[in-house]
């Protein structure tokens, strides 16, 4: 059951390095009032929002049934598992399940990405990582569920 999720992403936390093109700032999963991996988690989000839509669009495709959905700092994960008959998934934070429509998904992480995109534009910031966003995100635009493509 679908109860409360959101993937917060905090723009005015985003900042860029001043060596490098690192971009930094707050993403987290909320789900029933829960934190994952904890609240204003601290990471890379433009990177690993271009990692979650193409693992997930596997998922989408019918290309694999479970894909680890990364975080860069420390070894922390989301596992995300096709469910069997159906254009949903289980995602897996520790303790804590929760089955959305793949579709579903997709949009929240398209929507995310758009939004840091933009953030990250509005600053004036051009880097290979938010390059290779764009190019992943046109890659992840809305298709046709396997299961639900004609015979």
């Amino acid at each position: 059951m679908l109860s409360e999720f959101k993937l917060v992403c905090n723009s005015e936390s985003l900042s860029k390095s001043d060596i490098g093109q690192s971009i930094t700032g707050a993403i987290y999963f909320q789900v029933n009032g829960e934190f994952f991996p904890g609240r204003h988690w601290i990471d890379f989000p433009v990177v690993i929002i271009s990692w979650w839509l193409t693992e997930v669009q596997k998922l989408n495709k019918g290309e694999s049934n479970g894909e680890d959905l990364d975080f860069m700092d420390g070894p922390i994960k989301v596992r995300a598992e096709k469910m069997k008959d159906s254009d949903s998934i289980m995602l897996h934070f520790d303790d804590v399940q929760l089955q959305i429509p793949c579709s579903e998904f997709l949009a929240i992480l398209r929507a995310t990405a758009n939004q840091i995109l933009s953030a990250c534009s509005s600053r004036g910031w051009q880097t290979n990582d938010m390059t290779e966003l764009r190019l992943t995100l046109g890659a992840a635009s809305p298709l046709t569920p396997f299961n639900q493509l004609p015979n």
